[in-house]
């Protein structure tokens, strides 16, 4: 055999599977002999997974795929299908869910398998697999960057013009998908399909295992620039955000003596801030341990069957976290929960009839509305609406002061989703 001789390249050559393994004992067995197969591992392929784990894994992940697919479909349903939820907030809402349904369909559906029998089995997409690995979680990462610290100015300057109109929210969401697919292609132009084989000296039997491999000559400082960019910098971003949100809900419970109009609208913001911080500390916490995986655990854990094991935990929570969001918008708004509940009221326990539909907020299109404004006043809002009103909206949706003997106040923000 040539020095630089691989299994691979016999196997292209000649593809035949007995000769590989006749070569595969020549070399195995004689241990002497210099070995040109650098793809050769002469040892007991290392996983071997038991019929109830296979069952286990195998359930856990498609229920994981299926709800977050089905839900992530149903928010990007309700946002585009209903004209009331055309707004600059819901726009961001539209792009975390179409991002984790990509990652969800494109990602999980495939990967799971891979990581779990060690062995690709879907040819030319290793590519695009690896790509939409990485770039629907760069898009969520940078959505709730984007969003929250919005929402962190609009709490602290609530009477500053607010930034991101319809239009100027497209743009800014056009350019974190550009962002975020620049990132991505180290994994389309370095990514392939290598095989890696295994000859066992027990039994006399050659594995071979496809892997799905990323090999961009600078991938540990990739590794390290995708944890900055994923996880540490939106981490800094996002606490520094809701600090400054925090502080300024605590100092204004102190320093207002409010009426019942102003409260509402003050609890409606809480309850978006809540909301949006009860997202991204999901997100952090899932992605955590899979971000200290390849950052520290991959490089210094040499014991492949525990690094096997404890991947598949760690992935299936980080992909968990795509599944997450469309389950707080049905807890916490009740447009959201009217849409899920006439999407399943083919259900026995599910009761939504397209009277209750129509009739919902989703086709009323209410300007005055706060966000989270039905979760908990119900029809008092419709009846607030009827009344004169003492404040008014400017074009991007900031509640301004009419003029009125009551005392001004910075809270008076409508939040328009």
């Amino acid at each position: 055999m040539a020095k630089n001789m691989t299994m691979a390249a016999l196997d292209a050559q000649f593809g035949n599977n007995s000769m590989l393994s006749m070569v595969a004992e020549y070399l195995c067995r004689f241990p002497n002999i210099q070995r040109p197969a650098s793809d050769l591992l002469c040892r007991e392929f290392p996983i071997d997974h038991s019929t109830l784990v296979t069952i286990l894994v195998t359930l856990a992940f498609t229920l994981l795929v299926v709800v977050a697919v089905v839900g992530n479909l149903l928010v990007m349903w309700i946002i585009g299908w209903h004209k009331v939820m055309h707004r600059g907030f819901n726009y961001f809402l539209f792009n975390l869910a179409f991002a984790d349904f990509l990652i969800a369909l494109l990602n999980v559906c495939t990967t799971w398998t891979y990581n779990f029998y060690y062995d690709w089995w879907f040819g030319g997409f290793c590519a695009f697999n690896q790509y939409f690995g990485v770039v629907p979680t760069c898009v969520s990462v940078f959505t709730m960057m984007v969003v929250s610290w919005d929402r962190c100015l609009a709490v602290v300057n609530p009477l500053r013009k607010r930034h991101f109109s319809n239009k100027t929210t497209i743009v800014m969401l056009l350019f974190i998908w550009m962002v975020a697919g620049t990132l991505g292609l180290p994994t389309v132009f370095y990514s392939n399909v290598k095989k890696q084989y295994y000859f066992s000296t027990l039994d006399g039997k050659l594995k071979i295992q496809r892997l799905c491999v990323n090999n961009f000559p600078y991938i540990e400082m990739y590794d390290y620039l995708i944890l900055v960019t994923n996880y540490i910098l939106p981490l800094i971003v996002l606490s520094v955000a809701y600090t400054r949100i925090a502080y300024s809900f605590r100092k204004s419970g102190h320093n207002i003596v409010a009426s019942s109009k102003v409260k509402e609208h003050l609890a409606a913001k809480r309850r978006v801030v809540k909301m949006l911080a009860l997202i991204v500390a999901i997100f952090m916490i899932c992605w955590l341990p899979y971000q200290l995986y390849f950052a520290v655990l991959e490089r210094y854990i040499k014991n492949f069957g525990f690094l096997a094991s404890a991947y598949m935990s760690i992935y299936w929570l980080a992909m968990s976290a795509s599944a997450y969001n469309p389950i707080i918008y049905c807890y916490m708004n009740k447009r959201f929960r009217t849409g899920f509940k006439y999407a399943f009221r083919w259900l026995p326990f599910v009761h939504c009839s397209n009277e209750e539909y129509r009739n919902s907020g989703l086709f009323r299109g209410r300007s005055r509305s706060a966000f989270f404004s039905n979760a908990k006043l119900g029809g008092r809002c419709s009846e607030m609406s009827n009344k004169p009103s003492t404040f008014s909206l400017d074009s991007n949706g900031v509640t301004l002061p009419s003029p009125s003997p009551r005392p001004h106040s910075p809270f008076f923000t409508s939040i328009r989703v």
